[in-house]
């Protein structure tokens, strides 16, 4: 096996331990744009290890992690998680991982209990003393947005640690936690490391969570200051008389100094039997009542310990991984997915409320009883045209824009590291907003040709078929968007794109301007647009006069075409916002 270069030029051997690792790394080079280097010559997490990364602000900490889950990409150096590549983990390998991220988090819509019954769809099993013990059944009625930073961190905790991961990755883990709930994370990592086969990285500030770690790397300038049991490290460089620090060692001084009070509580806690003092829990002791440490404060007063009970996994959450279970993740996502598009007031707007406006006031000007020998009368056209608008303007902004935004603000980050397949989730994406668009285009419809004066006042029949219509080009639409958020990476680009295509789907389509008053160039134009072509289509079946032979075959087209963008651009899509640099 060829050998590579370390981050001092050296030439080191590929790095084979004898037993498995749960993370490994090796010879990482990452260089950010603005200079700034992360060398990690090597790096492994073995399963029952929990291994500490500390530092200061600006140590290369957060690069660190964004290498370990391939959202950056490192210029030299090997990294695998679970025994996949970074960044590439399968679907069984992602069923054994938990990620916890600063900064990340879960679309703002989505209520909680939705969140908790997705986890449990996904991973086929959920724990739920794991979501009792961060009190997350109590925040069930609302919805993620609206939830403080620490009980946003709750939910994450629990989601990263209820399917009983093999790996688990913290960033930051009890930053925005109250005390008995960063002791309730600390009690379950201790319980999963003791029941065995479990390995866990955490990046944290939190001395209660260092003295969790069996060893600690100490990144500094985005070098490895130091690896080791933290105990060590702190008498390697520190001083110690009883329980204080007199002085850390002059070479060290400066590199040290943010670490000073993570220091102090190491040594509180691992230098003498007066630090520490085990109890048991105030219930009686039983099989399930763990012993927990009380930790001796620098007040010197003992923080309050929680009796973590170890549970069996729920077997009522348990699901078969089959088509049957498939198809109820598809079809939560889609619940949730519509759920969340109901309570966005501009979705409402644009999608059902705009196009009834656009049409009052377009048919109040210039509605007219239909020419003698035409099929349509203005409001016909009008009516057809609005729908047809509502469908295109809907399908490739009003689903592409929120997507593209919740991707940069990192709502959709924690999904990539869950063994959710891209196709469940957009079909059950998919199915949300066709739902919304046939419901409100068979309405508007029906409603508008009875409604309206100078209407054709459709059949139900003739409803249904042409709403069955806008539907199958809404896949297509909404395929097309999918694809549009796939390709398109930042917000600012998106808005300039769908801004952009907004002029000749308006002026160039006959949607509610007729092309036949427009000079013969621009109806020329106007021919070679597929929303022209299809609009003349749907208006052809609205009057009756398309045959049911050719309204199926149109149908078919479009439901075949339509289905497989979805799938295409759904696999291609990526959960992760694009790196800064």
């Amino acid at each position: 096996m060829k050998t590579a270069e370390t981050c001092d030029g050296a030439m080191s051997p590929p790095i084979t331990p004898a037993t498995p690792m749960l993370l490994q790394l090796a010879d990482l080079v990452f260089e950010r744009t603005d200079g700034f280097t992360l060398c990690v010559p090597e790096l492994h997490l073995a399963c029952d290890e929990v291994l500490g990364v500390i530092g200061p602000n600006g140590s290369g900490k957060t690069s660190l992690l964004s290498c370990l889950l391939g959202t950056a990409q490192a210029g030299h150096g090997r990294v695998t998680l679970l025994g996949d590549p970074a960044g590439r983990l399968a679907l069984a390998t992602r069923q054994h991982f938990g990620l916890q991220m600063q900064g990340a988090g879960y679309n703002e819509l989505y209520l909680v209990r939705d969140i908790q019954r997705l986890h449990g769809l996904i991973y086929g099993r959920s724990d739920a003393a794991v979501f009792d013990a961060f009190g997350v059944p109590a925040l069930g009625a609302k919805r993620f947005g609206r939830l403080s930073s620490g009980e946003q961190q709750r939910v994450q905790l629990a989601m990263a640690l209820a399917h009983h991961p093999r790996l688990a990755v913290f960033d930051e883990p009890t930053s925005n936690l109250d005390p008995a709930y960063e002791e309730a994370f600390c009690g379950i990592v201790r319980t999963r490391r003791a029941a065995g086969d479990f390995g866990a990285l955490v990046i944290t500030h939190s001395p209660r969570v260092v003295t969790l770690c069996d060893r600690l790397m100490i990144l500094d300038a985005g070098k490895v200051d130091a690896l080791g049991a933290p105990s060590e490290l702190v008498k390697a460089r520190f001083d110690l008389v009883g329980c204080r620090i007199v002085a850390p060692a002059p070479a060290r001084a400066e590199a040290l100094a943010a670490l000073r009070d993570t220091a102090r509580r190491v040594i509180e806690t691992t230098a003498a039997s007066c630090c520490t003092e085990a109890r048991t829990c105030g219930r009686r002791p039983s099989s399930t009542c763990k012993a927990t440490v009380w930790t001796v404060a620098p007040s010197g007063r003992p923080m309050q310990p929680i009796c973590w009970k170890e549970s069996a996994m729920a077997e009522a959450a348990t699901l078969p991984r089959n088509g049957g279970a498939a198809a109820l993740l598809v079809l939560h996502v889609a619940r949730i997915e519509l759920a969340a598009f109901l309570r966005h007031p501009l979705s409402i707007f644009w999608t059902l409320v705009y196009p009834l406006i656009l049409f009052l006031l377009m048919n109040a000007i210039f509605g007219r009883p239909a020419a003698e020998g035409a099929a349509l009368s203005y409001t016909d056209y009008l009516i057809t045209g609005i729908a047809m608008l509502n469908v295109v303007g809907t399908s490739l902004f009003s689903f592409v824009l929120p997507l593209i935004e919740l991707r940069a603000q990192s709502r959709l980050r924690l999904l990539a590291a869950m063994p959710l397949p891209n196709e469940a989730f957009f079909a059950g994406f998919a199915a949300s907003r066709l739902l919304v668009l046939g419901a409100f285009s068979g309405l508007f419809l029906f409603a508008l040709s009875h409604l309206a004066p100078h209407g054709a006042a459709l059949s139900l029949g003739r409803t249904l078929s042409t709403t069955a219509f806008l539907v199958a080009g809404a896949v297509v639409f909404t395929g097309l968007g999918i694809v549009l958020a796939s390709v398109i990476q930042r917000t600012g680009t998106a808005h300039a794109v769908t801004n952009i295509l907004n002029v000749p789907l308006i002026f160039l389509s006959d949607l509610f301007l007729p092309t036949a008053l427009f000079p013969a160039w621009m109806q020329r134009i106007a021919e070679l647009s597929p929303v022209y072509v299809f609009v003349q289509a749907l208006r052809e079946i609205y009057t009756g006069q398309m045959p049911l032979a050719q309204q199926s075959s149109w149908m078919l087209a479009l439901l075949s075409v339509g289905l497989l963008l979805i799938v295409w651009a759904g696999r291609r899509f990526g959960w992760t916002p694009p790196a800064n640099g």
